[in-house]
Protein backbone atom coordinates (compact mmCIF):
# COMPACT_ATOMS: atom_id res chain seq x y z
CA UNK A 1 0.00 0.00 0.00
CA UNK A 2 2.83 2.30 0.79
CA UNK A 3 3.95 1.77 -2.83
CA UNK A 4 1.06 2.80 -4.32
CA UNK A 5 0.44 5.75 -1.64
CA UNK A 6 3.93 7.21 -3.31
CA UNK A 7 3.07 6.64 -6.66
CA UNK A 8 0.35 8.75 -6.87
CA UNK A 9 1.89 11.43 -4.64
CA UNK A 10 4.51 11.78 -6.97
CA UNK A 11 1.99 12.14 -10.04
CA UNK A 12 -0.41 14.15 -7.61
CA UNK A 13 2.85 16.80 -7.30
CA UNK A 14 4.29 16.48 -11.13
CA UNK A 15 0.93 17.45 -12.19
CA UNK A 16 0.82 20.49 -10.20
CA UNK A 17 3.98 21.73 -11.19
CA UNK A 18 2.93 21.91 -14.84
CA UNK A 19 -0.23 23.63 -14.40
CA UNK A 20 -1.49 27.03 -13.28
CA UNK A 21 -4.68 25.99 -11.62
CA UNK A 22 -5.85 25.48 -8.37
CA UNK A 23 -5.55 21.50 -7.61
CA UNK A 24 -9.18 20.75 -5.91
CA UNK A 25 -8.80 17.06 -6.22
CA UNK A 26 -6.12 14.80 -3.89
CA UNK A 27 -5.11 11.32 -3.71
CA UNK A 28 -6.20 9.01 -1.39
CA UNK A 29 -3.69 6.02 -0.48
CA UNK A 30 -6.24 2.83 0.15
CA UNK A 31 -4.39 -0.37 -1.70
CA UNK A 32 -6.75 -1.47 -4.97
CA UNK A 33 -8.55 -4.21 -4.72
CA UNK A 34 -6.69 -7.50 -6.64
CA UNK A 35 -8.62 -9.21 -9.74
CA UNK A 36 -7.14 -12.55 -10.73
CA UNK A 37 -6.86 -14.49 -13.70
CA UNK A 38 -8.39 -17.87 -13.26
CA UNK A 39 -6.19 -19.60 -15.65
CA UNK A 40 -4.06 -19.20 -18.62
CA UNK A 41 -5.53 -20.64 -21.64
CA UNK A 42 -3.98 -21.48 -25.03
CA UNK A 43 -4.65 -19.32 -28.10
CA UNK A 44 -7.15 -22.13 -29.70
CA UNK A 45 -9.17 -22.24 -26.03
CA UNK A 46 -9.59 -18.70 -25.89
CA UNK A 47 -13.13 -18.23 -27.66
CA UNK A 48 -15.42 -17.07 -25.67
CA UNK A 49 -19.07 -18.51 -25.59
CA UNK A 50 -20.27 -17.58 -21.91
CA UNK A 51 -23.06 -15.23 -23.10
CA UNK A 52 -26.51 -14.84 -24.83
CA UNK A 53 -27.79 -12.40 -27.27
CA UNK A 54 -30.25 -10.54 -25.84
CA UNK A 55 -31.40 -8.76 -28.80
CA UNK A 56 -30.69 -7.43 -32.42
CA UNK A 57 -31.46 -3.86 -33.43
CA UNK A 58 -31.48 -2.97 -37.46
CA UNK A 59 -30.64 0.72 -37.54
CA UNK A 60 -33.22 2.64 -39.45
CA UNK A 61 -31.03 3.49 -42.94
CA UNK A 62 -32.22 6.71 -44.57
CA UNK A 63 -30.70 9.90 -46.07
CA UNK A 64 -30.86 11.80 -42.67
CA UNK A 65 -28.81 9.23 -40.80
CA UNK A 66 -26.57 7.36 -42.76
CA UNK A 67 -23.76 6.27 -40.74
CA UNK A 68 -19.98 5.72 -41.37
CA UNK A 69 -18.85 3.19 -39.07
CA UNK A 70 -20.11 3.39 -34.78
CA UNK A 71 -17.30 4.18 -32.61
CA UNK A 72 -19.42 4.80 -29.79
CA UNK A 73 -22.74 4.31 -28.22
CA UNK A 74 -24.29 5.61 -25.41
CA UNK A 75 -27.75 4.73 -23.76
CA UNK A 76 -30.23 6.83 -21.91
CA UNK A 77 -33.72 6.67 -21.49
CA UNK A 78 -34.35 3.88 -23.78
CA UNK A 79 -32.61 5.92 -26.49
CA UNK A 80 -29.20 4.97 -28.53
CA UNK A 81 -27.28 7.69 -29.00
CA UNK A 82 -24.27 6.76 -31.46
CA UNK A 83 -21.24 8.62 -32.67
CA UNK A 84 -20.10 7.59 -35.86
CA UNK A 85 -17.00 8.22 -37.44
CA UNK A 86 -17.77 11.22 -39.51
CA UNK A 87 -18.09 12.68 -35.98
CA UNK A 88 -22.01 13.16 -36.09
CA UNK A 89 -24.01 12.09 -33.15
CA UNK A 90 -27.68 10.67 -34.49
CA UNK A 91 -30.65 9.51 -32.28
CA UNK A 92 -32.79 6.06 -32.51
CA UNK A 93 -34.94 4.42 -30.19
CA UNK A 94 -35.05 0.99 -28.83
CA UNK A 95 -36.45 -0.39 -32.04
CA UNK A 96 -34.13 1.15 -34.24
CA UNK A 97 -35.91 3.94 -35.76
CA UNK A 98 -33.82 6.85 -36.34
CA UNK A 99 -35.47 10.09 -34.06
CA UNK A 100 -33.36 12.89 -34.80
CA UNK A 101 -29.56 14.00 -35.14
CA UNK A 102 -27.65 15.97 -32.37
CA UNK A 103 -27.15 19.79 -33.92
CA UNK A 104 -25.23 19.95 -36.96
CA UNK A 105 -21.83 20.82 -38.54
CA UNK A 106 -20.86 24.34 -39.60
CA UNK A 107 -19.81 27.83 -38.83
CA UNK A 108 -23.50 29.44 -36.95
CA UNK A 109 -23.82 29.97 -33.32
CA UNK A 110 -25.89 26.57 -32.57
CA UNK A 111 -23.36 24.49 -34.85
CA UNK A 112 -20.41 22.68 -33.69
CA UNK A 113 -17.31 22.70 -35.49
CA UNK A 114 -16.00 19.16 -34.49
CA UNK A 115 -16.78 17.12 -31.53
CA UNK A 116 -14.21 16.49 -29.27
CA UNK A 117 -16.07 14.84 -26.96
CA UNK A 118 -19.31 14.35 -25.66
CA UNK A 119 -21.49 13.54 -22.49
CA UNK A 120 -25.15 12.78 -21.10
CA UNK A 121 -26.57 15.64 -18.59
CA UNK A 122 -28.68 14.36 -16.25
CA UNK A 123 -30.08 12.14 -18.68
CA UNK A 124 -32.23 15.14 -20.34
CA UNK A 125 -29.85 16.90 -22.78
CA UNK A 126 -26.33 16.29 -24.13
CA UNK A 127 -23.39 18.52 -24.29
CA UNK A 128 -20.88 18.59 -27.19
CA UNK A 129 -16.96 19.96 -26.23
CA UNK A 130 -15.47 21.34 -29.19
CA UNK A 131 -12.03 22.44 -29.26
CA UNK A 132 -12.01 24.09 -32.49
CA UNK A 133 -14.73 26.54 -31.26
CA UNK A 134 -13.29 26.37 -27.87
CA UNK A 135 -16.83 26.04 -26.87
CA UNK A 136 -19.46 23.60 -25.24
CA UNK A 137 -22.76 23.45 -27.10
CA UNK A 138 -25.74 21.70 -24.75
CA UNK A 139 -28.45 20.39 -27.10
CA UNK A 140 -32.09 18.08 -25.98
CA UNK A 141 -32.31 14.24 -26.61
CA UNK A 142 -34.77 16.03 -29.65
CA UNK A 143 -31.61 17.94 -31.39
CA UNK A 144 -32.81 21.31 -30.24
CA UNK A 145 -29.85 23.72 -29.70
CA UNK A 146 -30.09 24.85 -25.82
CA UNK A 147 -27.04 26.69 -25.20
CA UNK A 148 -22.97 27.43 -25.85
CA UNK A 149 -20.67 28.10 -23.07
CA UNK A 150 -16.93 29.16 -24.27
CA UNK A 151 -14.01 27.89 -22.28
CA UNK A 152 -10.57 28.31 -22.82
CA UNK A 153 -8.62 26.80 -25.64
CA UNK A 154 -6.37 24.91 -23.82
CA UNK A 155 -8.37 23.71 -21.17
CA UNK A 156 -10.34 21.62 -24.09
CA UNK A 157 -7.58 20.91 -26.51
CA UNK A 158 -6.72 17.55 -25.86
CA UNK A 159 -10.11 16.40 -25.13
CA UNK A 160 -11.17 12.89 -26.75
CA UNK A 161 -13.52 12.22 -24.16
CA UNK A 162 -15.66 13.52 -21.46
CA UNK A 163 -18.13 12.25 -18.18
CA UNK A 164 -19.34 14.25 -15.53
CA UNK A 165 -19.52 13.74 -12.15
CA UNK A 166 -21.37 15.91 -9.84
CA UNK A 167 -20.05 19.40 -10.76
CA UNK A 168 -16.56 18.01 -12.49
CA UNK A 169 -15.93 16.76 -15.76
CA UNK A 170 -13.22 14.08 -15.90
CA UNK A 171 -11.55 14.66 -19.34
CA UNK A 172 -9.56 11.99 -21.51
CA UNK A 173 -6.88 13.49 -22.96
CA UNK A 174 -4.65 12.57 -26.37
CA UNK A 175 -1.25 12.22 -26.05
CA UNK A 176 0.80 14.16 -28.32
CA UNK A 177 4.06 16.03 -28.92
CA UNK A 178 4.19 17.59 -25.50
CA UNK A 179 4.45 16.82 -22.29
CA UNK A 180 0.83 15.94 -21.60
CA UNK A 181 -1.70 15.02 -19.09
CA UNK A 182 -3.54 11.98 -19.64
CA UNK A 183 -6.24 13.21 -17.67
CA UNK A 184 -7.85 16.75 -16.34
CA UNK A 185 -10.59 17.97 -14.34
CA UNK A 186 -13.03 20.49 -15.27
CA UNK A 187 -15.27 22.80 -12.90
CA UNK A 188 -18.77 23.10 -14.54
CA UNK A 189 -19.66 25.87 -12.07
CA UNK A 190 -16.50 28.04 -13.01
CA UNK A 191 -16.21 26.71 -16.64
CA UNK A 192 -12.32 26.36 -15.36
CA UNK A 193 -10.08 23.61 -15.77
CA UNK A 194 -9.22 22.79 -11.87
CA UNK A 195 -6.77 20.29 -12.36
CA UNK A 196 -4.43 17.95 -14.88
CA UNK A 197 -3.60 14.70 -13.93
CA UNK A 198 -1.64 11.65 -14.23
CA UNK A 199 1.59 13.00 -16.62
CA UNK A 200 1.54 10.55 -19.49
CA UNK A 201 5.81 10.20 -20.01
CA UNK A 202 5.29 9.63 -23.42
CA UNK A 203 5.60 11.85 -26.40
CA UNK A 204 4.55 12.00 -30.11
CA UNK A 205 6.34 13.19 -33.47
CA UNK A 206 3.96 15.63 -34.91
CA UNK A 207 0.54 14.01 -34.19
CA UNK A 208 -2.02 13.11 -31.62
CA UNK A 209 -2.59 9.78 -29.89
CA UNK A 210 -5.01 7.77 -28.40
CA UNK A 211 -4.05 5.20 -26.44
CA UNK A 212 -7.39 3.48 -25.53
CA UNK A 213 -10.34 3.42 -27.20
CA UNK A 214 -12.50 4.18 -24.33
CA UNK A 215 -10.58 4.78 -21.64
CA UNK A 216 -13.55 5.74 -19.12
CA UNK A 217 -16.07 3.93 -17.55
CA UNK A 218 -18.83 5.17 -15.32
CA UNK A 219 -19.22 2.38 -11.49
CA UNK A 220 -21.52 2.64 -8.82
CA UNK A 221 -18.53 4.40 -6.98
CA UNK A 222 -17.53 7.06 -9.60
CA UNK A 223 -15.54 7.06 -13.00
CA UNK A 224 -13.44 4.06 -13.62
CA UNK A 225 -10.16 4.81 -15.95
CA UNK A 226 -7.07 3.42 -17.07
CA UNK A 227 -3.58 4.20 -17.96
CA UNK A 228 -1.22 3.61 -20.58
CA UNK A 229 1.43 0.66 -19.76
CA UNK A 230 -0.51 -0.08 -16.38
CA UNK A 231 -2.22 -3.14 -15.09
CA UNK A 232 -4.23 -0.62 -12.81
CA UNK A 233 -7.68 0.46 -12.56
CA UNK A 234 -8.09 3.80 -11.13
CA UNK A 235 -11.74 5.77 -10.18
CA UNK A 236 -12.51 9.35 -9.29
CA UNK A 237 -15.00 10.71 -7.27
CA UNK A 238 -15.73 13.61 -4.76
CA UNK A 239 -12.26 15.19 -5.92
CA UNK A 240 -10.82 11.81 -5.21
CA UNK A 241 -8.51 9.76 -7.32
CA UNK A 242 -8.02 6.08 -6.14
CA UNK A 243 -6.09 3.30 -7.67
CA UNK A 244 -9.45 0.64 -7.38
CA UNK A 245 -8.38 -2.47 -8.85
CA UNK A 246 -4.66 -4.73 -9.77
CA UNK A 247 -5.45 -7.09 -12.42
CA UNK A 248 -2.85 -10.05 -11.41
CA UNK A 249 -1.86 -11.30 -14.62
CA UNK A 250 1.07 -13.68 -15.95
CA UNK A 251 2.77 -11.24 -18.52
CA UNK A 252 5.33 -8.74 -18.08
CA UNK A 253 4.48 -5.22 -18.39
CA UNK A 254 6.54 -3.26 -20.80
CA UNK A 255 7.38 0.10 -18.77
CA UNK A 256 7.55 3.48 -20.23
CA UNK A 257 11.43 3.99 -20.55
CA UNK A 258 10.86 1.18 -23.35
CA UNK A 259 8.64 3.90 -25.88
CA UNK A 260 11.17 5.26 -28.39
CA UNK A 261 11.87 9.03 -26.77
CA UNK A 262 9.19 11.31 -28.97
CA UNK A 263 7.95 8.11 -31.08
CA UNK A 264 7.57 8.58 -34.45
CA UNK A 265 5.10 5.42 -34.00
CA UNK A 266 3.82 4.96 -30.75
CA UNK A 267 1.28 1.97 -32.34
CA UNK A 268 4.90 0.43 -34.00
CA UNK A 269 6.54 0.57 -30.66
CA UNK A 270 3.80 -1.72 -28.83
CA UNK A 271 3.97 -4.25 -31.36
CA UNK A 272 7.10 -4.82 -31.02
CA UNK A 273 7.31 -4.77 -27.70
CA UNK A 274 4.00 -7.57 -27.74
CA UNK A 275 6.00 -9.82 -29.89
CA UNK A 276 8.73 -10.08 -27.45
CA UNK A 277 6.18 -10.91 -25.07
CA UNK A 278 5.70 -7.83 -23.18
CA UNK A 279 2.03 -6.94 -22.05
CA UNK A 280 1.30 -3.02 -23.28
CA UNK A 281 -1.76 -2.38 -20.86
CA UNK A 282 -5.53 -2.32 -21.66
CA UNK A 283 -7.18 -0.44 -24.92
CA UNK A 284 -10.37 0.09 -23.40
CA UNK A 285 -12.83 -0.34 -20.19
CA UNK A 286 -16.38 -0.99 -20.16
CA UNK A 287 -18.48 -1.69 -16.41
CA UNK A 288 -21.66 -2.99 -16.09
CA UNK A 289 -23.21 -3.83 -12.88
CA UNK A 290 -21.66 -7.55 -12.30
CA UNK A 291 -18.94 -7.41 -14.68
CA UNK A 292 -15.39 -5.28 -16.08
CA UNK A 293 -14.17 -5.87 -19.40
CA UNK A 294 -11.00 -4.82 -20.02
CA UNK A 295 -9.95 -4.82 -23.80
CA UNK A 296 -6.33 -5.28 -24.84
CA UNK A 297 -3.81 -6.71 -27.77
CA UNK A 298 -2.27 -10.18 -27.92
CA UNK A 299 0.97 -10.36 -30.15
CA UNK A 300 0.79 -6.89 -31.04
CA UNK A 301 -2.47 -7.36 -33.53
CA UNK A 302 -5.12 -9.50 -31.90
CA UNK A 303 -7.88 -8.35 -29.98
CA UNK A 304 -8.77 -10.19 -27.16
CA UNK A 305 -10.51 -8.56 -23.57
CA UNK A 306 -9.96 -9.96 -19.76
CA UNK A 307 -13.81 -10.38 -18.50
CA UNK A 308 -14.16 -10.30 -14.65
CA UNK A 309 -16.75 -11.15 -12.48
CA UNK A 310 -16.96 -8.12 -9.83
CA UNK A 311 -18.18 -9.95 -7.02
CA UNK A 312 -15.60 -12.50 -7.24
CA UNK A 313 -13.16 -10.58 -8.39
CA UNK A 314 -12.18 -13.89 -10.86
CA UNK A 315 -11.87 -13.41 -14.78
CA UNK A 316 -10.30 -14.59 -17.93
CA UNK A 317 -8.32 -13.75 -20.76
CA UNK A 318 -10.07 -14.59 -24.00
CA UNK A 319 -9.90 -13.36 -28.06
CA UNK A 320 -12.95 -12.05 -30.33
CA UNK A 321 -13.81 -14.66 -33.18
CA UNK A 322 -13.52 -12.19 -36.33
CA UNK A 323 -14.37 -15.36 -38.23
CA UNK A 324 -17.63 -15.69 -40.42
CA UNK A 325 -17.62 -19.29 -40.82
CA UNK A 326 -19.80 -19.75 -37.73
CA UNK A 327 -23.28 -21.27 -36.64
CA UNK A 328 -23.92 -18.34 -34.46
CA UNK A 329 -23.22 -14.60 -33.43
CA UNK A 330 -20.24 -14.40 -31.74
CA UNK A 331 -19.06 -12.05 -29.43
CA UNK A 332 -17.82 -8.55 -31.02
CA UNK A 333 -15.88 -6.03 -29.55
CA UNK A 334 -17.50 -4.01 -27.20
CA UNK A 335 -18.42 -0.61 -27.92
CA UNK A 336 -21.09 0.83 -25.40
CA UNK A 337 -22.78 -0.73 -22.23
CA UNK A 338 -26.26 -0.63 -20.64
CA UNK A 339 -26.27 -1.26 -16.59
CA UNK A 340 -26.85 -4.96 -17.39
CA UNK A 341 -25.69 -5.74 -20.74
CA UNK A 342 -22.94 -4.90 -23.03
CA UNK A 343 -23.59 -3.68 -26.89
CA UNK A 344 -21.30 -4.00 -30.16
CA UNK A 345 -21.95 -3.30 -33.49
CA UNK A 346 -22.15 -5.18 -36.57
CA UNK A 347 -22.03 -3.85 -40.30
CA UNK A 348 -24.14 -5.22 -42.98
CA UNK A 349 -21.80 -7.02 -45.11
CA UNK A 350 -20.92 -9.17 -41.93
CA UNK A 351 -24.50 -9.18 -40.71
CA UNK A 352 -25.70 -10.61 -44.00
CA UNK A 353 -23.32 -13.25 -44.17
CA UNK A 354 -23.76 -14.10 -40.71
CA UNK A 355 -27.44 -13.92 -40.87
CA UNK A 356 -27.58 -16.51 -43.81
CA UNK A 357 -25.76 -19.05 -42.40
CA UNK A 358 -26.57 -19.16 -38.33
CA UNK A 359 -28.80 -21.64 -37.38
CA UNK A 360 -30.69 -19.40 -35.05
CA UNK A 361 -31.14 -20.77 -31.58
CA UNK A 362 -33.29 -17.99 -29.94
CA UNK A 363 -35.17 -15.25 -30.89
CA UNK A 364 -32.30 -12.45 -31.49
CA UNK A 365 -31.00 -15.02 -33.99
CA UNK A 366 -33.81 -15.66 -36.03
CA UNK A 367 -34.50 -11.69 -36.99
CA UNK A 368 -31.18 -11.65 -38.05
CA UNK A 369 -31.09 -14.68 -40.05
CA UNK A 370 -35.00 -13.45 -41.45
CA UNK A 371 -33.15 -9.97 -42.13
CA UNK A 372 -30.02 -11.05 -44.05
CA UNK A 373 -31.89 -11.45 -47.20
CA UNK A 374 -32.78 -7.65 -47.52
CA UNK A 375 -29.70 -5.91 -45.71
CA UNK A 376 -28.05 -3.70 -47.93
CA UNK A 377 -24.23 -2.76 -48.47
CA UNK A 378 -24.90 0.86 -47.59
CA UNK A 379 -27.69 -0.08 -44.55
CA UNK A 380 -26.59 0.90 -41.00
CA UNK A 381 -24.91 -1.39 -38.57
CA UNK A 382 -27.31 -3.28 -36.45
CA UNK A 383 -26.87 -3.21 -32.74
CA UNK A 384 -26.02 -6.44 -30.60
CA UNK A 385 -26.91 -6.46 -26.61
CA UNK A 386 -25.00 -9.34 -25.22
CA UNK A 387 -25.34 -10.49 -21.32
CA UNK A 388 -22.90 -12.49 -19.92
CA UNK A 389 -23.87 -16.19 -18.43
CA UNK A 390 -22.73 -17.13 -15.05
Amino acid sequence: MKLYVSILVMLLCIACSQQQHVVTGYIEGSAPTLFYLESQKQPDDKRFDRYRVVDIIRLETSDDCLLNSVQQVEVVDSLFIVLDYSNKLFVFNKDGHFKNTIGSRGEGPDQYAVISGFYIHNDSSIVILDDYKSCMKEYSLEGRFISSTLVELEDIQNCKQALPMGRHLLLYNWINRNENMAYSVFDLETNQLSGRYFPYGITTNRYLYSFAKHPMAVSDHGIDFILPLCDTIYTYKNSIFQAKFLIKHPWKTAGRHLITPHTKSYNADLYELNRKGFFTGFTSLYETDKHLLLEYKESGCILGFLLFDKSSHQGNAYLYSVSEKTKSLHFSPVIGTTRHYFLSALNSDFARTIGSQIEASNEAERKLKLWASTIKDEDNPCLIIYEILP
